[in-house]
């Protein structure tokens, strides 16, 4: 990095040259030092904060330790972004604040001790747009989003963390970190004010969304990504693709009347007949969507994916299904996760 004075024209010239490895040289010719300084200063924060992106890399070139923590996220969404559920885009919304953080460490820098840092620090954190801090779970997915990171670079190349992945941490040991599950449902007394304030939201999508969600108790990306083509009318199912499972593994999700009706109806208006049945909304649209029909409803503390602990609990209160079938109902791998989600007043385990 350096500032070069010059004369030309008979002006007095600044001329910017900075070149960092694994980051394209960047260079500007300025009127005056103090906009040189500037310059070089809202590039070299750019680069840090990962708003610069750092020349492509592949596997074969041999990544070592002195290759930054940016340029390996850089890989990683180049070679899997296209592959998750989203194309990467939550994924890497989280990583802006870990570029922020940790983006310019060489990886030989960063171990447990580093990502323990990271973690308390996070914790401190304003949320985004909120008056409390950031919570536990945030902080969860973004060192579970390292630890993903961590594991596909030693399975593409020679480079190995001399400790282990350094993200793998215990949350046991951590008591901030531990997650307290969530108890909230929808009142059936509040079904009918929730339902009429979607309807006249202006996000068409979202009372179809919403009662898919109480009749399914599908995951709002797995609504999302339902396709008329994925839909066996027949057997009564809608058919989630590997990809866009939670687990990878796809599954039969159940469609009962009312939810085959909304689908059915969609179908009839649908210009193609195929396709995404929701093509005119975004997760984060939903997301905004559903907190103001709430606000508005008088309903507080209640999230969309508070409707698949909704789900689960109504199946299970008012019907007699086998708990392997409740399991087969909401897509759980676990009947210990299960139990998280039925809100009742006994256990099912």
């Amino acid at each position: 990095m350096a500032i070069r004075r010059s004369i030309s024209s008979g002006k007095i010239k600044y001329q910017v040259v900075i070149r960092k490895k694994g980051y394209e040289t960047i260079s500007k010719l300025c009127s005056s030092e103090k906009e040189a300084q500037q310059f070089q200063a809202a590039v070299l924060r750019d680069i840090s904060s990962g708003r610069i992106a750092p020349l492509p890399l592949s596997s074969e070139e041999g990544i070592s330790g002195s290759t930054s923590l940016a340029s390996v996220i850089h890989l990683y969404f180049l070679k899997y972004g296209p592959r998750l559920a989203d194309e990467g885009k939550r994924d890497k919304n989280r990583c802006k604040v870990i570029l922020k953080r940790l983006g310019s460490m060489q990886l030989s820098s960063i171990n447990k001790s580093v990502i323990q840092g990271y973690i308390q620090v996070r914790l401190s954190d304003k949320a985004v747009n909120r008056k409390h801090s950031v919570s536990a779970q945030t902080v969860r997915h973004e060192v579970g989003l390292l630890k993903r990171i961590f594991n596909k670079l030693e399975e593409d190349s020679s480079y190995r963390f001399p400790e282990g992945n350094p993200a793998h941490i215990s949350y046991r040991n951590h008591k901030a970190l531990q997650l307290k599950a969530r108890d909230v449902v929808l009142q059936e007394e509040d079904d009918s004010k929730l339902l009429f304030e979607c309807k006249k939201s202006r996000n068409k999508d979202l009372y179809d969304l919403v009662v898919l969600a109480i009749e399914t108790a599908a995951r709002k990306g797995e609504l999302l990504h339902m396709c008329y083509e994925d839909i066996d009318w027949r057997a009564g199912v809608y058919k989630l693709k590997k990809q866009f499972d939670k687990n990878r593994e796809g599954r039969d999700i159940i469609l009962t009347a009312r939810a085959q009706a909304i689908i059915q109806k969609r179908l009839e208006q649908s210009s193609s007949k195929k396709g995404l049945v929701f093509d005119g909304t975004s997760y984060d649209g939903i997301q905004r969507s559903f907190k103001r029909a709430c606000e508005r409803a008088g309903i507080s503390n209640l999230r969309f994916h508070d409707l698949r602990h909704t789900a689960v609990t109504r199946v299970v209160d008012k019907t007699n299904m086998p708990i392997f079938q409740v399991q087969i109902y909401s897509g759980h791998k676990s009947l210990s996760m299960l139990n998280r989600y039925y809100n009742g007043r006994v256990d099912l385990v």
